[in-house]
């Protein structure tokens, strides 16, 4: 079986190892004499001698090397911990923003199917009045706008870079709800001030 050098040592007397146990104890303020001061030793030759037969600083050094590895190791062990939280919450996050974007897509698309005009006939006097329903055409395009971000951020794709996506989306709006895809398009550059290719 291997002896760790800080360990007592195969001939090493009970004595002699109590005070490199002590020496140990003091950390980075190792010295031999502070064991003398702190025993009941007497001689300083004798506790040197001990010191240097017993190879105390090189058994010191492999014990502190020791500590370092097993204080390193707990230290990466809390760090890779923390990173799985991290990516779990970014996980959770993700899906979250997806279901979110399909929501929002849904309620800019149900805007958008609904009628732009509302006809009133009036049957008694052959009257027909067509007014305009009051709903904004703006509201369904910040929807599709925030929709495709939440979708984009989703899939840890570049958000800034919304272009095509939301081409697309305003096309497939105007082809569902048979709103001109230039309405569309002027409004949604109108309220973001977006310029797209």
């Amino acid at each position: 079986m291997y002896i760790k050098t800080w360990h007592r040592q195969e001939n090493e007397k009970d004595h002699p190892y109590e005070l490199f146990k002590a020496y140990l104890e003091l950390g980075n303020s190792r010295a031999i004499d502070k064991v003398l001061k702190g025993s009941s030793e007497t001689g300083r030759t004798r506790l040197y001698d001990y010191a240097r037969i017993n190879n105390w600083k090189e058994r010191a050094r492999d014990y502190d090397n020791e500590r370092t590895r097993i204080e390193e190791r707990a230290r990466y062990a809390v760090i890779e911990e923390h990173a799985k939280s991290i990516e779990q919450r970014k996980v959770q996050i993700n899906e979250e923003a997806w279901d979110v974007s399909k929501k929002l897509l849904a309620k800019a698309k149900a805007i958008l199917e609904l009628p732009i005009i509302k006809k009133e006939i009036y049957e008694d006097s052959g009257v027909t009045i067509i007014n305009p329903i009051n709903y904004k055409m703006a509201d369904a395009i910040k929807m599709v706008e925030l929709a495709d971000k939440l979708a984009r951020l989703s899939a840890d794709m570049d958000t800034d870079k919304l272009n095509i996506t939301v081409k697309e989306e305003l096309r497939t709006l105007s082809e569902n709800t048979g709103v001109s895809f230039e309405i569309l398009m002027q409004e949604y550059i109108t309220l973001t001030g977006a310029k797209i290719n």
